[in-house]
């Protein structure tokens, strides 16, 4: 009997180690399934492959989005930033770039003359290599990781932007440090972009900054009144609204997690980090959806800057918001609001597959609008995860702009 008991519970364990192994690789198996680590595509743009340019259209203009640029390879080159080199060359038309925001990890650029300043510096001149070309216009956005340098660190980033030796008046640090914005800047005759500092809209103490830098719009209800002025102003433009937080994601400060952060929540802090914690590890996504940290949707303070904002913009007829944070490639149309997250140029991040998404990718790469001669108007995403002569992975047409500057005659 003893040996049966023994046989018994070595049965059991068995078992139950069989069970515990089987539900973690079936959810581990999930967790791929439902992460977009290939391109994923919504049944409402599926046929992509089959929209086509008319073959007389030439393009005219040309903008690129890149976010979270903060962390490249220094000690070869980085396959992101050679990939939209190789992008920006390819086209003989006018173009222009904006980064997103986090131009520096983790902690921005360092103010004082340290090995982390020299660190700070040889990220940026990373960056800024990629705008060699004084005819291609270059726009940097703060983000919240910029600020984590302090005031003086936003300064700091600013004056070695704008003092760089190849920067022959063409690349900008904007808003202006320690400004809400918005910034107009007019691209083409019928593309203007916006640069506004989200972070600013989100931390606490921003109208506190704006004194010490002599804003021309200080407070939060100046800058929205700008904001409302410049969609008026420009309705008959693409206008093109530049922050590092988006309005939409499918990523994780859009609040949607995969089962790797409800199993190995750890792997957030270091991807590494594979020690599984089911139940348990639940609790990470519950508390981050709760509001704690000021990054996420779920947030007051993230809620108020999006919904503030996007109230400037709700009747202009082709507002385009280019946004990075999440670090993969997304692609949303919500009542005709076309949001871009393009925060995969350093690190990378998960999306989940499903909701309002058009377009979704975890890997590395960037966006790009184009308009061509015959006022076509499409979206395009580039990605590392494929040869430079296969790219883009994803294209459609968004719109029109004789439709947008004619109303609904075409």
């Amino acid at each position: 009997m003893k040996f049966r008991g023994t046989s018994a519970r070595l049965l059991s364990n068995g078992i139950n180690f069989y069970s515990r192994f089987t539900f973690l690789a079936i959810s581990f198996f999930y967790l791929i399934s439902c992460s977009a680590t290939e391109p994923w595509v919504n049944t409402d743009y599926e046929d992509w492959q089959e929209k086509h340019l008319a073959e007389s259209a030439e393009v005219v203009y040309s903008f690129f989005m890149i976010g979270d640029t903060g962390d490249p390879a220094l000690d070869r080159p980085d396959p992101v930033f050679e990939l939209l080199k190789a992008a920006i060359a390819m086209k003989s038309s006018d173009r222009s770039v904006v980064f997103l925001g986090d131009n520096i990890y983790d902690d921005g650029f360092v103010p004082e003359p340290t090995d982390e300043r020299l660190r700070s510096e040889r990220i940026l001149e990373a960056n800024l290599d990629i705008l060699s070309d004084p005819d291609v216009p270059g726009f940097f956005v703060p983000g919240n990781h910029d600020w984590w340098s302090s005031f003086n660190g936003m300064l700091a980033q600013e004056e070695f932007i704008n003092e760089y030796p190849q920067n022959e008046g063409h690349i900008h640090f904007t808003p202006k440090a320690g400004c809400p914005g918005p910034e107009v800047w007019e691209l083409h005759e019928s593309v203007t972009l916006i640069t506004l500092d989200s972070e600013w809209f989100i931390m606490a103490d921003g109208e506190d900054y704006s004194e010490k830098a002599g804003c021309p719009n200080p407070t939060r209800e100046e800058a929205l009144q700008v904001l409302r002025d410049a969609s008026e102003e420009h309705k008959d433009n693409i206008l093109i609204l530049a922050t590092h937080h988006p309005f939409y994601s499918r990523g994780e400060h859009g609040g949607k997690y995969t089962w790797k952060q409800h199993i190995f929540p750890f792997t957030d802090l270091h991807p590494a980090l594979w020690v599984p914690l089911p139940v348990v590890g639940s609790l990470y996504p519950f508390v981050r959806n709760r509001g704690v940290g000021d990054q996420d949707f779920s947030a007051r303070a993230n809620k108020n800057f999006r919904f503030d904002v996007l109230e400037q913009f709700s009747d202009h007829p082709l507002f385009i918001s280019a946004a990075g944070h999440d670090h993969n490639l997304q692609y949303f149309n919500i009542d005709g609001m076309h949001q871009i997250v393009s925060g995969a140029g350093s690190k990378l991040g998960y999306a989940v597959k499903g909701g309002d998404a058009g377009f979704l990718l975890e890997d590395y790469g960037f966006a790009k609008m184009e308009l061509y001669d015959n006022g076509e108007i499409w979206i395009e995403f580039w990605t590392t995860q494929a040869p430079l002569n296969d790219n883009p992975v994803f294209r459609y047409p968004i719109d029109h702009l004789q439709k947008l500057q004619e109303g609904d005659s075409l």
